[in-house]
């Protein structure tokens, strides 16, 4: 933090006003507002309890795939899968 003198009763507080017709250009210009429909949604997050028997047949299909994945992962493509099957109306 630098060091300076203080203050006199002579020295203004403020800064000094800018120019007024620069202000006035910028506020002119202008400026494009926010568009809430290009920004993608937030993750969430929060917490999932799973009954213990389920969470061991989560683990069993888990462990029987070729390809290894998380519990998240999973649970993540289970979601999707139904969100599709329902938007389709084959539930």
């Amino acid at each position: 933090m630098a060091i300076t003198r203080k203050p006199t009763d002579d020295s203004p507080l403020e800064p000094p006003i800018p120019d007024r017709s620069a202000f006035e250009a910028y506020l002119r210009k202008g400026g494009s507002a926010a568009s809430p429909e290009s920004e993608a949604p937030k993750d969430v997050r929060f917490t999932l309890q799973i009954p213990g028997l389920l969470c061991q047949q989560l683990d069993q299909l888990r462990q029987r795939s070729p390809v290894k994945t998380s519990r998240h992962h999973w649970v993540l493509e289970a979601i999707a899968q139904r969100i599709q099957r329902e938007a389709e109306g084959t539930v």
